[in-house]
């Protein structure tokens, strides 16, 4: 048997499962470069959705690159995750304003927020939502390995800090990964840092 998806914007086809059941899930949406504006479908083994998880902006007021464009949903591209409490994790961005003087940017700059959201199936009603320049305390900007490269000057530009590129469920805490701060970080039940491992890039080979 083949089963073929729809013709749009997919990404992050994932096998998984929910109430016992093997489920795939796929998000499907407005595609930009490295992010997007989508919604999560949910299909049973008979390839039937019988699920859609949105991010409606109304709720959670996004602000983005394409603005004044809106979307009917916000969750990112990135992968989700079905945890066995039957909710799933998705993640999303937000453009926002932030002082980027730390690392030789404008104080009154911009960057791009990655935020995650823990979402009951059933309902679509948001359980727990984290962002990352909310625990600047804990997650300091010096940490991000991304250059500045004059982004960040404007909202239509924003500084892409931190680019979060998956999130995942263990009891009661999450497991979250971050592409330009090149790090892993376990978060308690209430968001903050428990720990991080932070990995270094190899600097590039001196010329000969």
């Amino acid at each position: 048997f083949v089963w073929q998806g729809p013709n749009a914007n997919t990404s992050a086809y994932q096998p998984q499962m929910l109430d016992g059941e093997p489920v795939l899930a796929y998000w499907q949406g407005a595609n930009y470069q490295g992010y997007g504006f989508g919604a999560i479908s949910i299909l049973n083994a008979s390839y039937q959705e019988i699920h859609r998880i949105t991010l409606p902006g109304t709720e959670q007021h996004f602000v983005t690159t394409a603005d004044p464009e809106t979307f009917p949903s916000y969750i990112d591209i990135h992968e989700s995750q079905i945890t066995s409490d039957g909710t799933i994790l998705v993640t999303a961005v937000n453009v926002t304003q932030f002082d980027l003087s730390p690392i030789g940017g404008p104080k009154d700059g911009w960057v791009q927020d990655g935020l995650f959201y823990e979402i009951d199936i059933k309902t679509n009603k948001v359980l727990f939502r984290w962002s990352t320049v909310e625990h600047l305390s804990e997650i300091p900007l010096t940490d991000t390995e991304l250059p500045l490269l004059g982004s960040g000057t404007s909202k239509s530009d924003p500084y892409e800090y931190p680019h979060l590129n998956s999130v995942a469920k263990y009891g009661d805490s999450y497991l979250l990964s971050s592409r330009f701060l090149c790090s892993i970080f376990l978060l308690d039940k209430n968001g903050n840092v428990t720990w991080q491992l932070h990995v270094r890039p190899f600097p590039p080979p001196l010329p000969p």
